[in-house]
């Protein structure tokens, strides 16, 4: 009896489940759809065939296989609810029953649907044939963004029926992003993702959002915000999903070689000459990061003066590497032949005249509020791209302990490592008086007259300017007298413990037991802690900078610290301990004492 009962309970469990199939299959979108498509049809038929046509018709799935543009075979259904695409009285039709605008020599039955929508073609309810769910990487293409599906056929020059397409790829170009982005065939940048193709891989709103606000998708990304209106940031948006990778007229065989080929290029060689670097820096977009003249792309230090800053070979060896000078420089290595960078070395170095600026407060908010803020507080407006970060004026305890002389020192001769250029010859003309003209019959040929701006006055005249130019930060940003050092330091002059790799492996297992939280395993300055530290802690491995450091300075850093800042003191450990440290440094670094001594570390060994 029990099973029977089991039985015939079973059977109307499955019957209902049969029956709730079969509803819901006769109540699909699709059909409605196309019910109505045929109910307006007959409304507007004009004869009795179309009529007799239209009666013929059935409810049908429409499918399209579609095996064509070296591609495997695609299956669009689209047409199963956009029944009217191709019939003309539907012109004034509202979606899914509208007549598609008529593109010559693209048949629907060749081409399909999703070749230039994306979308799911095989999906027979709306919500996941437009790509609405959150795991479709292609959803439905509309408006301009079309077009970025027109790239896949129809290359550069792109065609005059895609704006936004050929906009996004002009600003490509002109904000510099080859600098730093790979994409085959246009650009060789290494520091950034490659784009080649990020338009298969990414979902348009992703692409778009990391542009809006790098920093969204990837925390510690050094890509700028380039604060673009709408309008750029959907052109932008078009073309970066128009990469795919690969075209669609041309099969993997020829793409491979093709890419093979444009790798083996070897960057174009010029004449090096003024003209010639003032047109490879404007072709480079330079000018999207630096500032010169009325140009400004507000990420990068300004170039206005770089004659003044810089030599010709030093600019010309950055532009090569620029990690090699600043460490921490954003700036990409770009891809141009010796020739090329020396060109624009050339022109760079004619910009070495200044005007005037006599008062101390005038060159501050000229030459250091770009990096270091108009409040004095390191938070200029192209502070976030620079690392080292510029230092904070307002930080009293570090200014208050820092000998005025190296203050001096770091604005005369700059800061090897960082992007702190050397403002001594820049402060020699901004604050020489005028010249008075010479006298009536003196033709300022003589001794005296050479001597009025020689290198002596113009040493003296540059120092003087630094020392009120210190003054000034001091007493604009901190105020008060500066407070007397309460203790007399002892530091050794030279380092009595030898370059070993024995100290060395003594210093390193130092370094790891007191000093990775802060300055991290590698030395780098990226320790677990140091993201809450301001300042952030010292790049040991910053070569430039290390090298121009003493080891007497070194080992005063870690005997007594570094006031206003997070490095403590470490005077309780043993004298040899804090040399063998000083040693480790100087082996991450890459500057200790070069010779053939078989104890000695080698070159890179703990890098």
């Amino acid at each position: 009896m029990d099973t029977r009962i089991l039985l015939f309970a079973s059977s109307l469990l499955l019957m209902a489940v049969v029956g709730s199939v079969i509803a819901s299959s006769t109540d699909e979108e699709w059909r409605g759809y196309q019910l109505r498509y045929y109910e307006i049809a007959m409304g507007r038929a004009s004869n009795d065939t179309v009529k007799a046509a239209l009666e013929a018709g059935g409810l049908e799935i429409r499918q399209d296989m579609l095996t064509g543009f070296s591609e495997e075979q695609r299956v669009d259904r689209c047409r199963t609810c956009h029944m009217a695409i191709d019939d003309p009285a539907f012109v004034d039709g509202q979606e899914p029953l509208r007549t598609h605008p008529d593109i010559p020599h693209h048949s629907f039955d060749e081409f399909g649907c999703t070749i230039c929508h994306e979308g799911q073609g095989r999906a027979l309810d709306s919500f996941y044939a437009h790509g609405q769910d959150e795991h479709c990487l292609h959803p439905l293409r509309t408006g301009s963004m079309i077009e970025a599906s027109c790239a896949r056929c129809h290359p550069e020059p792109y065609l005059d029926e895609t704006p936004h397409l050929r906009a996004g790829r002009q600003l490509f170009d002109d904000l510099a992003c080859g600098g730093c982005h790979t994409v085959r065939g246009v650009s060789r940048g290494k520091d950034g993702p490659d784009l080649s193709s990020v338009g298969e891989r990414f979902h348009t709103e992703y692409i778009q959002e990391s542009i809006r606000d790098p920093r969204a998708n990837m925390a510690m990304s050094i890509m700028p915000d380039f604060h673009l209106d709408e309008r750029d940031l959907q052109d932008l948006v078009v073309y970066l999903s128009s990469l795919r990778g690969r075209s669609l007229y041309e099969d993997p065989v020829t793409l491979r070689t093709r890419n093979r080929e444009w790798k083996a290029e070897e960057p174009p060689t010029v004449t090096p000459s003024v003209a010639q670097g003032e047109n490879s820096l404007e072709a480079s977009a330079c000018l999207a990061c630096h500032e010169l003249g009325n140009a400004d792309g507000g990420f990068a230090p300004s170039l206005d003066h770089e004659g003044l800053l810089r030599d010709s070979d030093w600019v010309a060896r950055h532009i090569a590497e620029p990690r090699d000078q600043v460490p921490g420089s954003s700036m990409p290595a770009f891809w141009m032949s010796a020739s090329e960078r020396q060109a624009i070395a050339l022109y760079l170095a004619t910009f070495d005249q200044v005007e005037p600026m006599a008062r101390p407060a005038e060159q501050f908010r000229a030459l250091c509020a770009r990096c270091h803020g108009q409040h004095g507080d390191g938070k200029g407006p192209i502070a976030r791209n620079l690392l080292p970060l510029p230092r904070d004026f307002t930080n009293a305890r570090f200014f208050d302990w820092l000998p005025e002389s190296r203050a001096h020192e770091a604005i005369l001769h700059g800061v090897p490592g960082t992007a702190m250029p050397p403002f001594a010859e820049l402060l020699a003309q901004v604050s020489a008086p005028p010249r008075e003209g010479p006298e009536e019959g003196d033709s300022g040929d003589e001794a005296g007259a050479s001597d009025m701006d020689g290198p002596a006055v113009r040493s003296a005249g540059a120092r003087q300017a630094a020392v009120d130019l210190f003054a000034f930060v001091r007493a604009e940003f901190i105020g008060g007298d500066r407070p007397e050092r309460s203790t007399t330091r002892t530091i050794p002059d030279s380092n009595p413990v030898a370059f070993t790799r024995a100290s060395v492996q003594r210093g390193k297992a130092e370094y790891r037991a007191r000093c990775y939280g802060c300055h991290g395993l590698a030395a780098d300055g990226k320790g677990p802690n140091a993201a809450d530290l301001a300042p952030r802690p010292r790049d040991l491995t910053n070569g430039p900078f290390m090298q121009d450091l003493g080891d007497s300075r070194l080992f005063e850093s870690i005997t007594y610290g570094i006031v206003g800042t997070g490095m403590p003191s470490w005077d309780y450990l043993s004298e040899s301990t804090r040399w063998d440290l000083v040693n480790y440094i100087r082996a991450v670094s890459e500057t200790g004492p070069s010779g053939t001594d078989q104890s000695a570390p080698n070159e890179g060994e703990y890098q």
